[in-house]
C-alpha cells in the first residue's frame, strides 16, 4: 500500500464530483470559479485529513517491513494484521476526507450560484429594463404640460374656465398612471401611493367640476379668460403645481424596483394622509350643504369644522400632501438629496399656494369685503384660527 494510492483516490473523488457539477456550472457565471476551486484539492480541513491518511499508510508500511524482518510467526502475523488495519484506515480516511471536501465545495458553489442568480433576478429590472428616474420625471412633465396645453387651447377658443379644474385633477391622475406604467415594476408602496393619488384626484375633480358648472363659472378668471396670453400663465402655473405636488408619487414609482418594504414611516404618512383627506371631504360637504340652504344665503359658515378653523378644507389639503411626502421619504430618501428635496417640496408648495397666493388671501379679502363690518364676523374671525384647528394663529 503506497502513498500514490491515496493520490489516486483523491483524484478519482474530485474528478467524479467535478464532472457532475460542471454539467450545471458550465457556461454559467460561476464556471471558472468552480474549476479553480476544485483544482485546489487539498486545502483547509481536507489537507489535515489527507495528512493523517498519509501518516497511517506510512505506519502500515513500517509494520509491514517489521513483519518481514520478524523471525517469530506470531510477531509476523500480528505485524501484518496491524499493517493491513492501518492501511485500510488510511485509505478510508483519504477517501472520506477528500469526498467530504469536494461535497462541501460543491454545496457552497451551488448555494453561491443560487444567490447570484436570485440577486440578478431581483436587480434585473432596475439594471436592464428600468427607465431612469430622470426619464420618468420627463415623462410626467410631458403628460402634465401636454394636458395643460390642450386644455388651454380649447378653453381659449371657447373663452371658458370650466375645463381648468378638470384638466388639473385629470393631470394628477394621468401622471400617477403614466409613471407607474413606465417603470414596469410595482411594489406595495408604489401601488399604495398611486391609488391614494387617484382617489384624491377623482374626488377633488368631481367636486370642483360640479361646483364650477353649478356656479356657472369661476370668478378668479373674470377678465382673464378672454386674453389667451394671460390665460396661458394660469395654465402653466397649474402644470407646475401638478408636477411638484405629485413629485413624491413620481419618485416612488420611479424607484419602485429597488425600494425597501413598507415600514413605520409609511403607516404614519398614510394616517396623516387619510386624516387630511377625510377633513377636506367633510369640510367641503359641510360648506356645500350650508350654501344649498336658502336660509343661509349671504351668510358665512361658522359651524361644524368651520367653527374650529376658518379654512379646514385647506388644512386637510396641506395635511394629506404632508402624509404623501412622508410615504415618499420612507421609500426614496436613501437615494440622495434630490429625492428628499422632491418629496419635501410637495407640501411646501401646497402650503405656499394656499397661505400666500391663491387660497386663503383671496378668500379672506373677499370675506372682509362682504362681512367685515359685521360685529359677529369680527368676533368669529378673532376667536377662530385661520388654518390650524384650535391652536393656529387667528
Amino acid at each position: 500500500m503506497r502513498i500514490s494510492q491515496i493520490k489516486r483516490i483523491i483524484i478519482d473523488q474530485i474528478s467524479s464530483q467535478r464532472s457532475i457539477e460542471l454539467k450545471h456550472a458550465r457556461g454559467g457565471p460561476l464556471a471558472s470559479s468552480f474549476r479553480s476551486t476544485v483544482a485546489c484539492s487539498s486545502s483547509s480541513s481536507s489537507k489535515t485529513e489527507v495528512g493523517k491518511a498519509k501518516s497511517l499508510v506510512f505506519a502500515a508500511a513500517k509494520k509491514k517491513a517489521f513483519a518481514k524482518q520478524s523471525k517469530s510467526d506470531s510477531a509476523r502475523n500480528y505485524a501484518a494484521q496491524k499493517a493491513s488495519s492501518l492501511s485500510d484506515r488510511g485509505i478510508g480516511l483519504a477517501r472520506e476526507s477528500t469526498g467530504q471536501f469536494v461535497r462541501e465545495r460543491v454545496g457552497f458553489l451551488r448555494n453561491d450560484r443560487a444567490r447570484s442568480f436570485n440577486s440578478l433576478e431581483a436587480v434585473g429590472p432596475s439594471s436592464a429594463g428600468m427607465v431612469s428616474v430622470g426619464a420618468i420625471i420627463g415623462c410626467a412633465a410631458a403628460v402634465d404640460f401636454g394636458i395643460q396645453f390642450v386644455g388651454w387651447a380649447i378653453s381659449s377658443m371657447k373663452k371658458t374656465e370650466k375645463y381648468y379644474d378638470l384638466c388639473g385633477s385629470g393631470a394628477f391622475a394621468a401622471v400617477g398612471i403614466a409613471t407607474l406604467a413606465t417603470t414596469q415594476t410595482t411594489n406595495a408602496r408604489s401601488s399604495l401611493a398611486t391609488a391614494l393619488l387617484l382617489f384624491w384626484a377623482a374626488r377633488l375633480g368631481a367636486f370642483l367640476v360640479t361646483r364650477v358648472h353649478k356656479d356657472n363659472g369661476d370668478k378668479r378668471f373674470d377678465g382673464i379668460k378672454e386674453n389667451p396670453g394671460t390665460f396661458a400663465i394660469y395654465w402653466f402655473i397649474q402644470g407646475i403645481w401638478v408636477l411638484v405636488t405629485a413629485m413624491p408619487v413620481i419618485l416612488i414609482n420611479a424607484n419602485a424596483a429597488t425600494q425597501a418594504p413598507l415600514r413605520a414611516l409609511d403607516f404614519v404618512g398614510l394616517t396623516v394622509f387619510l386624516s387630511g383627506f377625510l377633513m377636506e371631504i367633510v369640510a367641503d360637504h359641510q360648506k356645500r350643504a350650508f350654501k344649498a340652504d336658502v336660509r343661509n344665503k349671504g351668510k358665512y359658515i361658522d359651524t361644524g369644522l368651520w367653527s374650529i378653523s376658518r379654512h379646514p378644507n385647506y388644512f386637510g389639503e396641506i395635511s394629506l400632501w404632508t402624509g404623501m411626502s412622508m410615504i415618499g421619504l420612507s421609500g426614496v430618501s436613501k437615494y440622495g438629496a434630490g429625492e428628499i428635496i422632491g418629496c419635501v417640496l410637495s407640501p411646501l408648495l401646497v402650503t405656499f399656494l394656499i397661505t400666500k397666493l391663491s387660497g386663503i388671501p383671496l378668500l379672506e379679502k373677499s370675506a372682509d369685503e362682504r362681512w367685515g363690518n359685521e360685529e359677529a364676523y369680527q368676533k368669529y374671525k378673532k376667536e377662530t384660527p385661520e388654518l390650524i384647528p384650535f391652536i393656529g394663529p387667528k
